[in-house]
C-alpha cells in the first residue's frame, strides 16, 4: 500500500496494485490508480482521474473541469462544483455529481445524485437510484427496474427502458418516458409530459397543466389538478380521480373520450375503458358510448348515466342515481338510497343497503335488492327480483318473472305475464294481477317449516308460513308448497288452479274447476274436488278422493287408496297394495303392480288388474276386466260383462247379465251366475258354473281340458246350455270311447267324462246321456 502526494502543479501520479492513497493538490493532474481498493483525492484543477481496478474512493474540489473514470469495482465518486464527467463501469456505484453540467455515464447498478444545474446521466441494465436535486437534467436510466426522483427545477427529461420504473417528479416540467415495463410514475407539480410506454402502468400527476399517455397494456392513471389531457392507449386502461380534491363531471362525447369538467378547469380524455369518479358528488354522463365501460361512483351521492354498451357500473357508497343505458349491464349500487334504472338489455342489479328504487325495462333481468325498504320494477321480459329483510314493494311488469320477497313484509304486484312468486319471511301482500295468466307461488326457497294455503275466493287468500307470518295474495293461480308438510285448500275456487306439494306429508284440496294437483314426495292427502281434474299422487303412498268429473290419477309405487268419484275417469295407481274406487261414469282403472282392491263402480267401466293377487269388483255397466297375471279374485256385479283373467288361479263371477268370462291360464273357478254367458276356462284345471239361464262353456284349443289338467262343468243343463267345441274339429259324440272326429263319453261315480282324440278330456257332474244337440262341433 503506498501513500502519494502530488504537488501544486501539474502531476502525473501512478498507483500499484495494492490499495493506494493519492492526492493530486493543486494543478491539472493526471492519476492512475491502477488496481486496489484506492483513496484518490485529485485536488483542485482540471484533472483526468483513472480509478482501475478495486473499489475506489474519487473525490476532487474546486471548480475544475474533471474527467473521473471509476473503471471496475464498486467505486463512491464525488464530483466538484464545475463541469465534470463521471464514468464508472460494472459494479455498483455511488455518485454525488456536485454542482456544474456533468455528464454521468454508468454500467452496473448505481446511486447517483446529481445537483441544481443541467446534468446528463446515462446507467446500464442495472436497478438504479438516480436523484435529481433540481436544474434541467437528462436522464437516461435504462432497462434495470429504476428509481428515478426529480426536484424543483426547470424540467428535466427522464428516459427509462424495459423495467418496472419508479419515478417521482417535483415542481418541474419534466418529460417522462418511461419504456416497457410496470412502471409508477408520479410527475408531481408543473406541466409535465408523459408516454408511460408498454405495460401496466400506474401514473399520477399534480396541479399542473399535463399530458399523459399511458401507452399499450392495462394501466391506471390518476386524475389531478389542472388542464390535463389524458390519453389510455391501447389495453384496458382506467382514468381514476379517488386522489382528486373535489368533484368532477366527466362527460363522453363518444366512445373515445370526452371532457372532465373540475374545480379548477377542464381536462380532455380518451381511450380508456374504466371511469373511476372521486369520493364527492360527481357526474358520470356516457350516453353517446356503444361500448363496453366500467363506471365507479366511489363515495359520494353521484349520477352515472351509462351508454348502450355491456356496461359495469359501481355506485359506491352514497345516495347515488345510475341509469344504465341499453346493453346487458352489470349494476353494483353499493351503500345508500340509490335509484338505478336499467335499459333494454339483459342487466344483472344488485342495490346493497339502503332504501333503492330499482327500475328495468326490456331484457331479462336479475335484480337483488339488498337490505333496506326497496321499490322494484321489473317492467317487460322475464326477469328474477329478490328482495332483501326490509319491506320491500316488487311489481313485476309484462314479462313471466320470478319474484322472491326476502325477509320483511313485502308487497308483490306480479304484473300481467305468467309470474312465480317464492315464499319468504314476513307478513307479505301478493296481487297476483289478473286470474288470466298463470301466476305461481313457490315455497321451494321457503326452510322455516310448511305453509298453509287457504284461499277464500277464486284468486284471493292467505298463506300461513311457520304459523306466524300471514302472507295475503290476489291472482294466484299455481302454488308449489315447501318440502315440510303443507296444507293448501283451494276447495273455495271454481276455477283451475295448479297445486303441487313438493316434499313433505301434504295435504291439498282442489275446487270445483279443473285442476292440476301434483302430491310429491312424502304421504298426502289429495281431495281434488269436482272438475275435470289431473292428479299426481307422489310415491309414497297416499290418500286420493276426486269428485264429479273427468278425473286423470296417477298414483305412484305406495300403497294408495284412491277414490274417483263420478265421472269418466282414468286412474293408474302403478306400484303397491292400492285401493280403487272409481265411482260412477265409464271409467278406465290400471291398478298396476301389487295386491289390489279395485271397485270400478256403475258403468261401462275397463280394468286392467296387472300383476299380483288382485281384487276386483265391477257395478252396474258393460265392463271389460284384465285380471293380470297373479291369483286374482274377479266380481262383475250386473251388466253384460267381458272378463279376461289372464294367467294365475282366478275366481270370477259373472253375477247377473250376459257375461263372457275367459279364465286363461291357470286353475280358474269361474261362475256366470244369472244371464246367459259364455264360459271360456283356457288353460289349467278350471272349474266352470254357468248359473240358470243358457250358458255356452266354450273351447279354444283341445290342450284346453286334458288328463293332466281336467276342467268340471258342475251345472251342465241339457236343452239349455251348450258346449262348443267347434274350434277343436269334432263332428258329434257317442257313448263308449272316442274315435276319430267323434268324442266319446262315459259315466262314473256320478261323472260323466267326455274325451276326445288329441288328448281332450272334459268332465261334467252327474251322469248325462250325452247327444249331438248338447254340443256345437263342426
Amino acid at each position: 500500500m503506498s501513500y502519494i502526494l502530488g504537488t501544486e502543479l501539474a502531476d502525473t501520479l501512478l498507483g500499484t496494485i495494492d490499495a493506494d492513497t493519492i492526492i493530486g493538490l493543486g494543478g491539472n493532474d493526471s492519476i492512475e490508480g491502477d488496481d486496489g481498493n484506492d483513496q484518490i483525492s485529485g485536488g483542485t484543477g482540471n484533472n483526468t482521474i483513472h480509478g482501475g481496478g478495486g473499489n475506489d474512493y474519487i473525490i476532487v474540489e474546486g471548480d475544475g473541469y474533471n474527467v473521473i473514470d471509476g473503471g471496475e469495482g464498486d467505486n463512491s465518486i464525488f464530483g466538484g462544483s464545475c463541469d465534470d464527467t463521471i464514468t464508472a463501469g460494472s459494479g455498483f456505484n455511488q455518485i454525488s455529481a456536485g454542482d456544474g453540467d456533468n455528464k454521468v455515464t454508468v454500467l452496473g447498478p448505481s446511486y447517483i445524485a446529481v445537483g441544481v444545474n443541467n446534468d446528463t446521466v446515462t446507467t446500464g441494465a442495472g436497478n438504479d437510484v438516480v436523484i435529481d436535486t433540481g436544474g434541467r437534467n437528462i436522464i437516461d436510466v435504462g432497462n434495470g427496474n429504476n428509481t428515478v426522483i426529480v426536484g424543483d427545477g426547470a424540467g428535466s427529461s427522464i428516459t427509462s427502458g424495459s423495467g418496472a420504473d419508479t419515478i417521482f417528479g417535483a415542481n418541474g416540467a419534466d418529460t417522462i418516458h418511461s419504456g416497457a415495463g410496470n412502471d409508477i410514475i408520479d410527475t408531481g407539480a408543473g406541466n409535465n409530459v408523459v408516454d408511460a410506454g408498454a405495460g401496466n402502468d400506474v401514473v399520477g400527476s399534480g396541479a399542473g397543466n399535463d399530458t399523459i399517455v399511458g401507452g399499450d397494456d392495462n394501466d391506471l392513471i390518476y386524475i389531478s389538478g389542472g388542464s390535463d389531457v389524458y390519453t389510455g392507449g391501447a389495453g384496458h386502461d382506467e382514468l381514476n380521480g379517488y386522489y382528486h380534491a373535489g368533484a368532477v363531471n366527466i362527460s363522453f362525447s363518444d366512445d373515445n373520450g370526452g371532457i372532465i369538467g373540475k374545480p379548477d378547469g377542464y381536462a380532455s380524455f380518451s381511450g380508456f375503458e374504466v371511469i373511476t369518479a372521486t369520493t364527492g358528488d360527481d357526474v358520470i354522463y356516457a350516453v353517446s358510448t356503444t361500448t363496453a365501460h366500467q363506471f365507479n361512483g366511489l363515495d359520494g351521492n353521484d349520477t352515472i348515466y351509462g351508454g348502450s354498451g355491456d356496461d359495469t357500473i359501481f355506485g359506491g357508497n352514497g345516495h347515488d342515481f345510475i341509469n344504465a343505458g341499453d346493453g346487458n349491464n352489470a349494476i353494483a349500487a353499493d351503500e345508500g338510497n340509490n335509484t338505478v334504472i336499467s335499459g333494454n338489455g339483459n342487466d344483472y342489479v344488485y342495490a346493497g343497503a339502503g332504501n333503492d328504487v330499482i327500475t328495468t325495462n326490456g331484457g331479462v333481468d336479475i335484480v337483488f335488492a339488498g337490505d333496506g325498504n326497496n321499490l322494484i320494477d321489473l317492467g317487460d321480459g322475464n326477469d328474477y327480483a329478490l328482495g332483501g329483510s326490509g319491506n320491500d314493494t316488487i311489481l313485476g311488469g309484462a314479462g313471466n318473472d320470478q319474484i322472491e320477497g326476502g325477509a320483511g313484509n313485502d308487497s308483490i304486484t306480479a304484473g300481467t305475464g305468467a309470474d312465480t312468486i317464492f315464499a319468504g319471511a314476513g307478513n307479505d301482500t301478493i296481487d297476483a294481477g289478473c286470474s288470466c295468466d298463470t301466476n305461481e307461488y313457490n315455497g321451494q326457497h321457503y326452510t322455516a317449516g310448511g305453509i298453509h294455503v287457504t284461499y277464500t275466493g277464486e284468486a284471493i287468500g292467505n298463506v300461513v308460513k311457520a304459523g306466524t307470518d300471514v302472507d295475503q295474495f290476489t291472482g294466484i293461480t299455481t302454488f308449489i308448497g315447501t318440502n315440510a308438510n303443507d296444507t293448501i285448500d283451494a276447495s273455495a275456487t271454481g276455477n283451475g288452479k295448479y297445486l303441487a306439494g313438493a316434499d313433505g306429508n301434504d295435504t291439498i284440496l282442489g275446487g270445483a274447476g279443473d285442476d292440476t294437483i301434483f302430491g310429491g314426495s312424502g304421504h298426502n292427502v289429495i281431495d281434488a274436488g269436482n272438475g275435470n281434474n289431473a292428479i299426481a299422487a307422489g310415491e309414497d303412498g297416499n290418500t286420493v278422493q276426486s269428485g264429479s268429473g273427468n278425473d286423470y290419477i296417477y298414483g305412484g309405487a305406495g300403497d294408495d287408496i284412491i277414490q274417483s268419484g263420478s265421472g269418466d275417469d282414468i286412474v293408474f295407481a302403478w306400484a303397491g297394495n292400492d285401493t280403487i274406487v272409481a265411482g260412477d261414469g265409464n271409467d278406465y282403472v290400471s291398478a298396476g303392480d301389487g295386491d289390489d282392491a279395485v271397485n270400478s263402480g256403475t258403468g261401462n267401466d275397463l280394468v286392467d288388474g296387472g300383476n299380483g293377487n288382485d281384487v276386483l269388483f265391477t257395478d252396474t255397466g258393460n265392463d271389460t276386466v284384465y285380471a293380470g297375471d297373479g291369483n286374482d279374485s274377479v266380481y262383475a256385479a250386473e251388466g253384460d260383462d267381458l272378463v279376461f283373467g289372464q294367467n294365475g288361479n282366478d275366481v270370477i263371477d259373472g253375477f247377473s247379465g250376459n257375461d263372457t268370462i275367459y279364465g286363461g291360464d291357470g286353475a280358474d273357478n269361474i261362475t256366470g251366475n244369472t244371464g246367459s254367458d259364455v264360459l271360456v276356462g283356457g288353460a289349467g284345471a278350471d272349474v266352470l258354473s254357468g248359473g240358470s239361464e243358457a250358458d255356452i262353456f266354450y273351447y279354444e284349443a283341445k290342450t284346453d281340458s286334458t288328463a293332466s289338467a281336467t276342467d268340471l262343468i258342475t251345472d251342465f243343463q241339457q236343452t239349455i246350455d251348450l258346449i262348443n267345441v267347434y274350434a277343436l274339429g269334432y263332428t258329434g259324440i257317442q257313448a263308449g270311447a272316442s274315435s276319430g272326429t267323434i268324442l266319446g263319453y262315459m259315466q262314473s261315480l256320478g261323472i260323466t267324462i267326455v274325451e276326445g282324440q288329441g288328448g281332450f278330456v272334459l268332465n261334467l257332474s252327474g251322469n248325462y246321456t250325452l247327444t249331438d244337440a248338447d254340443f256345437i262341433h263342426a
